[in-house]
């Protein structure tokens, strides 16, 4: 019996049906799990593992090259038979198409000379806490994008393999889509890159956000990151004991000598956060301000 016929193969087989084949014969007639009649699995097992180590090594009488090149090549074919069989050509078009609708989108990204669709600016007025505090904050805005469904083409294949238009766009490629952006308030300008509108031969626009802080009763931005804190006094006296509360949350109470109108008593990083730096924060600044209902009042009564 030749080598071949005792691992059950034949030599068309790939190593890799003829190794799956030897070990589960290994395992069947391994000496140790055949305890009855050890001496004949012995033997059996000795000449099945012979009988790999010889295919295996190209040292089987019955190997011949050719066949066992044409085997391994069949083997890959019929895989790649296989593969093709269970593929869904619908999945696998629509995956091309959008490979082809990205490549497209870098070329264009890629063409200077390319013009772009107009920008969107627009201003977010936020409450000064939620920038003091860089609240993440979201807005929905809609603008005519590609459509995701045939890829801006105007026209899909079906799981029949007929080509339709698609439905929906109704064929016009493009489509109002919301678009959901995120960002951070303590940024004073965002710029979401290519998340205007699509148009036919040019680059999408950006949307760029400006923040602008809300009217405060109390405070004011100072040169971008400083806050102005306008105490309101009565009347100024020698000294003077202020408590308030800040936009953290957090309560201060400081006393003064000798106050005067108008000068900025400096608190170190107690303004808005940098743009480039989560840790670092602008200087908030104290100014005592007499009440002006009490002036209104006094004068009222002169």
């Amino acid at each position: 019996m030749d080598d071949y016929a005792i691992l059950g193969v034949s030599k068309n087989d790939s190593i890799t049906i003829i190794t799956q084949k030897y070990k589960k014969l290994a395992l069947k007639y391994h000496p140790d799990r055949n305890r009855h009649n050890q001496d004949e699995c012995e033997e059996k097992f000795k000449e099945i593992s012979k009988a790999y180590h010889n295919i295996v090594n190209k040292k089987s009488p019955n190997f011949n090259l050719e066949d066992n090149k044409f085997a391994d090549l069949f083997s890959r074919f019929n895989n790649i038979k296989n593969y093709f069989k269970s593929v869904d050509y619908n999945t696998l078009i629509n995956n091309v198409i959008d490979k082809v609708s990205h490549f497209n989108e870098f070329i264009d990204d890629k063409n200077k000379k390319l013009e772009k669709t107009e920008d969107l600016y627009i201003n977010a007025n936020i409450e000064l806490f939620d920038i003091y505090n860089n609240v993440n904050k979201k807005i929905s805005i809609e603008r005519l994008r590609k459509c995701s469904i045939c890829k801006g083409i105007g026209k899909i294949i079906t799981k029949d393999k007929t080509i339709t238009i698609c439905k929906h766009c109704n064929g016009k490629k493009y489509i109002n889509k919301l678009i959901d952006l995120s960002f951070n308030c303590k940024t004073k300008n965002i710029t979401f890159q290519k998340y205007s509108n699509h148009d036919k031969y040019k680059m999408a626009g950006d949307i760029i956000i400006n923040i602008n802080p809300k009217k405060h009763e109390y405070y004011e931005v100072y040169n971008n990151y400083d806050l102005i804190y306008n105490y309101k006094i009565q009347t100024l006296h020698e000294h003077i004991s202020i408590s308030f509360k800040h936009l953290n949350n957090k309560h201060y109470n400081f006393n003064i000598s000798n106050p005067k109108l108008n000068y900025k008593y400096k608190l170190k990083n107690l303004g808005l956060l940098y743009n480039d730096n989560d840790n670092l924060r602008g200087e908030l600044y104290i100014i005592f301000d007499l009440d002006n209902k009490i002036i209104d009042l006094i004068s009222d009564e002169s």
